[in-house]
């Protein structure tokens, strides 16, 4: 054996959690991925055992350290990494193979984690309750595997809550392999007690984005006098509990396994579906909105063109308007020269003509404001063709590949709207992460949070306030295959309409029908999904509104 005097693993998870694991590797005929025996076995280790990289400490000389080999997995004086423990489920889940293979295998191996220990204490554990047993094992694990604190936060019958408690540094180096490691490590230890119909619901995931993983367990208990019998007859006949319990587990594994094939596919029909839809959808709203926004660009240059002949009378740079009440001007000119020609007394040209001329002044100033308002309105009609245009065209735009640091940008937004934000007395601010940067376009990153902003600063206006806020928080969240930025754009505005969430992303909603053409945030949500991001929010009437954008970032920027 090759001994070292340098860079052992660190101690973080005990060799002891395996022990079942082997076990179940070792015996089982055949597996789904068509291993058995010593070839899951091998694959099992595949690239750990006889690895200079991978060096385990001897447990009674501390200095020393020898590459890993079989029979130290099984022994639990020995310890390594959590990096090593990942690495060993990994292959285990290639070596079991089909639906959640290390779900399957903790069963197993929770059940036998306890049925080992008979005669001991855990034997008693068929008459006490499934609380007892929690209370008995947390404490247990945590002398297992120093990466997580489990506690038992909640406790009722048929029903219990633990949070794992990962430590900080561990937090974005799991897998869901471990989760699926642990669920059925609950189920099995929980059939050991006689508990049935056990369900595990993890609530919530680190390797999902979740600050830890929390566990809810659902069980059925038989009644005292029930669980007295069947521990006392595991007493007398205990190969035939161990012999009905196997069955029941081997029964629960099929199926499991046809459950859980059938959910896989039904998932993958699900999203198929619902892909060939938005597809569908996205292909319907490019033909109507495309052709839509080319008529009516052609009718309104058309009526920009018309209106351009009134505003441009007889290419004399004056609007017809204009003309008609300089025409009026002139003739008041013209009031003298007819008194001496015609001899007309003033007095009676004035009394005539000065009314009908005040009228022609009149009209002309009504003329010229609405034609000032007409043009405006063109031109806020040919904005929103345009609008309309550009979202059709979203289906045509590429991502971008430069990168973009979302703290600069969003700060630039206190300067960029200032006015806004001092007319209204908002407080603007962005905390959380100094560095956010991802791939993108800055356009496109500009669309999505100047969108939100203005949004922001609009709701707030609509309720009478001289304390606004609006607050944007960067979160970065590293993952062992993925890192992400979380920004979070929150405001104390008036709010939205719970009935109006499932449709604020939609393409024409608008909560501002006389100002807004409802495309903004449907522009912002494709904007986000075409960085393979998510957005999402969270209101209610009269409460803070916040938007949750979460997109991919460049990791250690």
């Amino acid at each position: 054996m090759t001994v070292s005097h340098t860079n052992p693993m660190p101690k973080e998870v005990c060799c002891k959690n395996w022990v079942q694991l082997f076990n179940y590797i070792e015996i089982t005929p055949i597996f789904p991925s068509g291993l058995a025996g010593r070839a899951a076995v091998q694959k099992l280790m595949d690239g750990l055992v006889d690895n200079p990289e991978y060096l385990i400490s001897d447990p009674d000389d501390s200095s020393l350290a020898y590459p890993v080999k079989e029979e130290h997995l099984k022994d639990d004086r020995y310890w390594h990494s959590n990096e090593f423990s990942l690495k060993l489920l990994e292959n285990a889940s290639k070596a079991i193979g089909g639906y959640r293979p290390l779900f399957q295998a903790g069963i197993i191996a929770g059940y036998r984690m306890l049925e080992a220990a008979q005669p001991k204490r855990f034997q008693l554990l068929r008459i006490f309750s499934p609380k007892k047993l929690l209370k008995i094992l947390i404490p247990f694990n945590n002398k297992l595997n120093i990466t997580k604190d489990p506690d038992l936060t909640e406790y009722r019958r048929g029903f219990s809550r633990v949070k794992l408690n990962y430590k900080d540094e561990y937090k974005d180096k799991g897998s869901q392999h471990v989760c699926d490691w642990n669920a059925g490590i609950y189920i099995g230890m929980g059939k050991f007690t006689g508990a049935y119909d056990i369900q595990v619901i993890e609530k919530e995931c680190v390797n999902k984005g979740g600050d830890d993983c929390i566990f809810e367990l659902h069980w059925t208990h038989h009644y005292k006098f029930r669980r007295f019998m069947i521990f006392c007859h595991s007493i007398i006949d205990p190969e035939y509990i161990t012999a009905r319990d196997y069955d029941n587990l081997l029964l629960n594994y099929l199926s499991l396994n046809q459950e859980g094939i059938i959910n896989d596919r039904t998932a993958k029909l699900k999203e198929t579906q619902a892909k060939l839809v938005e597809a569908e959808k996205k292909s319907v709203e490019h033909r109507i909105t495309g052709g839509f926004a080319h008529e009516m660009r052609n009718a309104l240059t058309g009526a920009q063109l018309e209106l351009k002949t009134a505003l441009n009378y007889n290419n004399m740079d004056k609007s017809c308007a204009a003309v008609l009440k300089d025409s009026a001007t002139a003739l008041l000119k013209y009031v003298s020269r007819i008194h001496e020609e015609y001899n007309i007394p003033k007095e009676k040209i004035v009394q005539d003509f000065i009314p009908e001329l005040k009228t022609i002044a009149n009209i002309a100033d009504h003329i010229n404001v609405t034609l000032s308002g007409v043009s405006k309105d063109l031109d806020r009609g040919q904005s929103i063709t345009s609008q309309i245009r550009d979202y059709a065209k979203m289906s045509e735009i590429k991502a971008g590949d430069t990168p973009v640091d979302l703290v600069e940008l969003l700060n630039e937004y206190e300067q960029r709207f200032s006015q806004d934000f001092e007319k209204i007395g908002i407080k603007y601010s962005v905390a959380g992460a100094e560095r956010a940067v991802v791939v993108a376009d800055e356009t496109h990153m500009n669309s999505i949070f100047s969108n939100l902003i203005l949004n922001a600063k609009d709701a707030i206006s609509e309720i009478e306030t001289d304390c606004g806020e609006i607050n944007v928080l960067l979160e970065k969240r590293n993952h062992k295959d993925k890192n992400t930025i979380i920004i979070k754009v929150q405001d104390n505005g008036a709010g939205i309409q719970p009935d109006h969430l499932n449709e604020i992303f939609e393409p024409f909603f608008s909560t501002k029908p006389k100002s807004g053409t409802g495309l903004g945030l449907g522009v912002v949500k494709r904007l986000v999904q075409l960085y393979d991001g998510q957005i999402e929010v969270a209101t209610g009437s009269g409460k803070d509104t916040v938007f949750i954008v979460t997109l991919p970032q460049i990791p250690h920027l």
